[in-house]
């Protein structure tokens, strides 16, 4: 008997659906079955940096230096994006952002220089510092397992100033009262940020 037409364009939702079907999960929403498997299956994995390395962290470090960075140990860049959702029924003030006039969603991920996403963290309230999903996302934890070498060597994200500079994570200097090195680390900085910061925001 051939299903009924789910919506799906992606493979790969049409495979989870049809695997939802064969469990008999016909009184379930497709959206409620497949979510789980993209919370166990993507995130979880996205949020444990698996993939790193030593030596795949000296690749991305040796990439955006070879672009003009102005430190050689920086490896990646993590940023944040907002989706608009519907009004919610509870906590409207939340998620609310009043320069935007909507209600939103936040997202932190890490993005590097290949435009890969080791890192992905979501669903955060829209009023939500950046700061503070860092802390409560655990990632900066994370970071100090997997970039941080007995030798003493480390490897460092950038961001903007709202995640402050810390041992593993580096910012701009602030705009008012630099001098001509640190006008010349923001600027430089700011050329190798744009690319994979980039593939963030085209998704906005």
């Amino acid at each position: 008997m051939p299903l009924p037409d789910t919506g799906f364009r992606n493979v790969g939702s049409r495979c989870i659906y049809r695997f939802c079907v064969a469990l008999g999960n016909f009184w379930m929403a497709p959206e409620e079955c497949i979510k789980p498997f993209i919370s166990r299956y993507i995130l979880e994995d996205l949020n444990r940096l698996n993939s790193l390395t030593r030596d795949r962290l000296q690749q991305y470090a040796q990439a955006v230096a070879n672009n003009g960075s102005a430190v050689q140990n920086c490896w990646g860049f993590i940023d944040g994006t907002a989706r608009a959702i519907c009004r919610p029924g509870t906590d409207r003030e939340a998620y609310y952002s009043g320069p935007k006039h909507v209600h939103y969603i936040k997202y932190q991920a890490v993005v590097c220089p290949d435009g890969i996403k080791v890192s992905l963290h979501e669903a955060f309230m829209g009023r939500r510092h950046d700061a503070g999903i860092l802390r409560e996302s655990g990632l900066y934890n994370q970071l100090k397992e997997k970039t941080r070498f007995p030798d003493g060597s480390t490897f460092v994200l950038y961001g903007d100033q709202a995640y402050g500079i810390r041992e593993l994570l580096l910012c701009p200097y602030p705009g008012q009262g630099v001098n001509e090195l640190q006008q010349n680390f923001n600027a430089s900085m700011s050329t190798v940020r744009f690319a994979p910061t980039y593939s963030l925001q085209s998704e906005r």
